[in-house]
């Protein structure tokens, strides 16, 4: 009688009709960052944040973000130059409270 060598295969993935594409283009600078865009939208937020909440930790971190920010100037401009205004009226503001204070 003739040996069967039947072997089952593995069962396989339904096919796809479809080709899945990322959202949008990831941009990797050289120092490893990806998506530096998202940095310099989260500086631009925590640096308009920094002109009514805590000035100094959302002025630095706006500054961080805008400098590690490097394709999309707009964004580091507006981060940096956020950051620094945030920080500029805390420094003011201590002045003042100091001068008021004596």
């Amino acid at each position: 009688m003739a040996e069967n060598n039947f072997q089952p295969s593995a069962p396989q993935a339904p096919q796809q009709d479809f080709i899945v594409q990322p959202a949008g283009p990831e941009v990797t600078d050289p120092q490893g960052f990806k998506n530096s865009k998202t940095l310099g939208i989260v500086g631009t937020v925590f640096g308009a944040l920094g002109l009514f909440l805590l000035p100094l930790v959302f002025g630095i971190v706006a500054l961080v973000c805008g400098i590690l920010t490097k394709y999309h100037k707009g964004l580091r401009i507006a981060s940096i130059v956020l950051g620094a205004v945030d920080i500029v009226f805390w420094l003011v503001a201590l002045f003042v409270v100091g001068a008021l204070a004596k």
